[in-house]
């Protein structure tokens, strides 16, 4: 499958996003959601990374992921 990007708010530093995405594959395969949907967190948590100084999120704000992903797939994910 072709999962769009997820464009960051900014650019501040992409160290620590492919394991912010690798973070959402395995949650998304843990709790039996499709790939399409898996791959849509992995960009998220990606884009929200990049965002930021630091490698990780202070905190993970849930509606905010929503947000993200009503805004840029169209819909929200299965939590």
């Amino acid at each position: 499958i072709v999962v769009g990007a997820c464009t960051a708010a900014q650019v501040v530093n992409p160290t620590g996003a492919g394991d912010a995405a690798r973070a959402g594959l395995l949650h998304g395969l843990a709790a039996g959601w499709s790939l399409e949907h898996t791959g849509r967190l992995a960009a998220i948590l990606g884009s929200l990374v990049v965002a930021q100084a630091g490698t990780l999120l202070p905190s993970l704000d849930m509606d905010a992921v929503q947000r993200l992903a009503e805004e840029t797939y169209g819909e929200r994910l299965p939590f």
